[in-house]
């Protein structure tokens, strides 16, 4: 079993339950206005005029209130999926040799966070968990979910992340090491067509994968080496 260091994000958590304060906020509001407009005032809806002014004034409100509570319980569940997707693959990485270790929720000078970065003979790889389902392809330079373009280039987030790790590591200890850039979709319900060739240098795999691909490259690291980056990482640690 590997050795883990950290914590799940607390960003994906924090996030997760302040959006689903505020859809509850704009759920009570449109409660309250639907309240206010048919049992308040019930007797002008009676007649057409009444019913006329009521939804004039109601209609817009009861949409807008409508319209944010569904964006902010989307993004919630966004969130939730998220964290759920890297639960799904701490427990898979868990089950990586002893000489390995794993590091989650990591920080490099406040540039956003890193899911999970794994460390071993076969080198190092940051991981960029997605929770995503569907089918995930590859056209003009970018990953496509069931062919339509993905919300964000996450080729370039995974780039952005493994350039991090290695500038930090080249600064803290005076020398070059490759990292690997690895996406990972933790969704059953996601097929990845591309197996273990990368997608513009970067590894874009389904969970059951991940550990085959991490076993499957050379072993370039000495017990000494992994040791030294090792406690670099530690420091990353949020």
């Amino acid at each position: 079993m590997a050795r883990t260091y950290g914590k799940p994000s607390r960003f994906l958590w924090f996030n997760y339950k302040l959006s689903k304060i505020i859809a509850t906020i704009y759920l009570l509001i449109l409660g309250a206005v639907l309240y206010f407009l048919f049992i308040e005032h019930f007797n002008y809806l009676r007649s057409v005029a009444g019913l006329i002014a009521v939804l004039i004034v109601g209609l817009p409100l009861i949409l807008v209130n409508l319209f944010f509570y569904n964006k902010f319980n989307r993004e919630a569940n966004d969130y939730y999926h998220g964290r759920k997707g890297e639960g799904a693959i701490w427990y898979e990485l868990m089950e990586l040799p002893n000489d390995y270790h794993v590091f989650q929720d990591l920080i490099i000078d406040g540039r956003g966070n890193i899911d999970f970065v794994v460390l071993g003979p076969t080198g190092l790889f940051t991981i960029e968990v997605k929770s995503h389902t569907g089918d995930v392809g590859y056209k003009n330079g970018e990953l496509t979910l069931n062919n339509q373009p993905a919300e964000k280039d996450f080729l370039n987030q995974a780039m952005a992340e493994t350039l991090n790790t290695h500038d930090y590591l080249k600064q803290k200890l005076n020398e070059d090491i490759f990292v690997n850039p690895v996406i990972v979709f933790s969704n059953p319900q996601a097929h990845v067509h591309f197996m273990l060739e990368p997608v513009r240098n970067v590894f874009v795999v389904q969970k059951r994968f991940l550990r085959k691909l991490i076993l499957s490259r050379p072993r370039i690291l000495s017990f000494d080496r992994i040791t030294l980056i090792e406690n670099e990482l530690k420091n990353l640690v949020n």
